[in-house]
């Protein structure tokens, strides 16, 4: 028999769970009710033995969703909509929140569409914030990359005194200053 655990324990299995007094190395087993995080470490009083919560990998998420709650919400439902959130990315590491600095979206990040969809739907049915939802707002930007040359006629006529000019140039992309950290 392996060492004695904390609290309601259970061996996990697909279809059920099982109540277990002891788990072995090796052995996987669910802990219901307690709040913790890799690297937190708990002691069984009876033994005086200390266990660890070790970082397991998560993988990066293959998707990003904005996310808000519908325009006329209550304050009480922003505090849920936060709430919630906050709640979500501590249950499941493998999703992601992060307000992007440019757009001021919330992005909700994580394994698949459908797995975002279910967030989506926890907030509505847990914590009653109706919610809209799109795809993250990409800012664009472009940038000269090598010198061209310009030589533009602007020629307008609609009666009376006309529009004219000439425009002679060229652009080329600034030298990169190291220096700047923006």
């Amino acid at each position: 028999a392996g060492p004695s655990l904390v609290g309601d324990d259970v061996a996990a299995h697909v279809l059920f769970g099982a109540a277990v007094d002891a788990a072995g190395a090796g052995d996987v087993v669910a802990m219901f009710g307690v709040e913790c995080a890799s690297m937190d470490s708990f002691e069984d009083a009876a033994t005086a033995q200390r266990l660890a919560m070790s970082s397991m990998f998560v993988p990066r998420p293959v998707i990003s969703l904005a996310v808000k709650p519908k325009k006329g919400s209550t304050p009480n439902q922003l505090d849920a909509f936060m709430q919630a959130l906050q709640r979500f990315t501590r249950e499941d590491p493998t999703l992601r929140v992060h307000t992007d600095p440019e757009s001021k979206e919330t992005i909700l990040s994580g394994m698949g569409e459908l797995h975002l969809e279910v967030y989506v739907e926890r907030l509505k049915r847990e914590y009653g914030v109706e919610t809209d939802t799109g795809h993250p707002r990409v800012n664009y930007r472009e940038a000269v990359y090598a010198k061209a040359d310009f030589d533009y006629t602007h020629k307008k006529q609609t009666g009376g005194a006309g529009q004219y000019a000439r425009v002679i140039g060229y652009i080329e992309p600034l030298e990169d200053d190291d220096d700047d950290d923006d």
